[in-house]
């Protein structure tokens, strides 16, 4: 990991759960969410900041109450996530954009150190 990611996911975290605030709720993030592409992880530039519960399901009694049928975790299926968030690529640009950082999505997932800085 660079330091501009490191110094990025320490800044992102800050944030909160990304998923949460697509619909209006404040929540702790507690992962940091490796995006894929192919099945493989883009890197350390490519993650979001996730409650667990949006992340791999572990859900606390009060998102349980607030959230209702919209408790779908990314490890449910990307499509049911997607489909109730957003893709991921929606999702990071949005985290990007709240950190005042490039929208730039590499072609390839096999990215340089160039790359991100």
């Amino acid at each position: 990991m660079t330091k501009m990611e490191r110094q990025r996911i320490e800044r992102m975290m800050r944030l909160g759960c990304i998923a949460c605030a697509q619909i209006g709720i404040a929540h702790i993030a507690q992962e940091n969410h490796h995006i894929l592409d192919g099945g493989h992880r883009m890197g350390d530039w490519y993650t979001l900041p996730l409650c667990r519960g949006h992340h791999q399901g572990d859900w606390i009694a009060d998102q349980r109450e607030v959230l209702g049928d919209r408790c779908v975790a990314i490890s449910d299926g990307r499509p049911l996530f997607y489909a109730i968030y957003g893709s991921e690529r929606e999702l990071w640009e949005k985290v990007q954009l709240r950190l005042k950082l490039s929208l730039a999505w590499p072609l390839s997932k096999i990215l340089s150190r160039r790359d991100v800085a």
